[in-house]
């Protein structure tokens, strides 16, 4: 056992494929349980629906809502910029941060509508950069399998496969930050998986500066 001194955040980017399933938050809270253990660790869910931008982004997402695509990506990007006080603090204080769905997800999404990355990124520049992605991969079939799949406004079949190809694109472009996990497997083997990747990137990060999106 160690104690953690850094102020690093260690990002949970899931798969498009995972987004608000059972499955996925329940390996988010083991992990988390099981690195309570050796290291001060907390977690955050974007969107973050309970604040004012979040419940906008909320109805948008269960469909009862309509929105311009430009501002919907900029709400999402502002619903972190929400937060963004909350993860610096917590970062001061030496807590490592596992956080469900981030900077990445949103721009993967709305770069799937066919906008350019590059536009996609500009409103996530100086938001606190992870630094570890998590990329917990499941087939498209596979996810259609898991109870609740279908309900929300991006989860269809198509729409999956061409953010899963910009996922893995991204992936591909930084494989060192990018650390992929096979979520097909057994819920304690990922578990393992996903704590010793984070008590490596925790180590390897000590004392850093908090880096900033670019």
């Amino acid at each position: 056992m160690y104690l953690h001194k850094s102020m690093d955040e260690v990002v949970a980017e899931a798969n498009a494929k995972l987004d608000d399933y059972k499955a996925k938050i329940t390996e988010l809270d083991k992990t988390k349980k099981a690195l309570e253990q050796r290291v001060a660790v907390d977690e955050m869910r974007f969107p973050a629906r309970e604040t004012a931008i979040g419940s906008m982004l909320d109805a948008y997402l269960r469909q009862a809502a309509e929105l311009d695509d430009h501002a919907v990506h900029l709400l999402f990007a502002a619903n972190r910029w929400e937060a963004a006080s909350a993860i610096e603090a917590a970062l001061a204080a030496g807590t490592t941060l596992i956080v469900d769905r981030y900077s990445y997800s949103g721009m993967a999404f709305t770069a799937a509508k066919g906008y350019s990355l590059e536009w996609c990124a500009a409103p996530e520049i100086g938001l606190p950069k992870p630094d570890s992605i998590i990329y917990m991969d499941l087939s498209i079939e596979d996810a259609a399998k898991r109870g609740g799949y279908g309900g929300e406004r991006y989860e269809k079949e198509e729409f999956q496969r061409i953010v899963r190809g910009i996922f893995e694109d991204m992936a591909a472009a930084d494989p060192e930050t990018w650390f992929r996990c096979d979520a097909a497997r057994e819920s304690e083997t990922i578990t393992k998986e996903l704590v010793a990747h984070v008590q490596g990137v925790v180590a390897n990060v000590a004392d850093a500066p908090i880096a900033r999106m670019a």
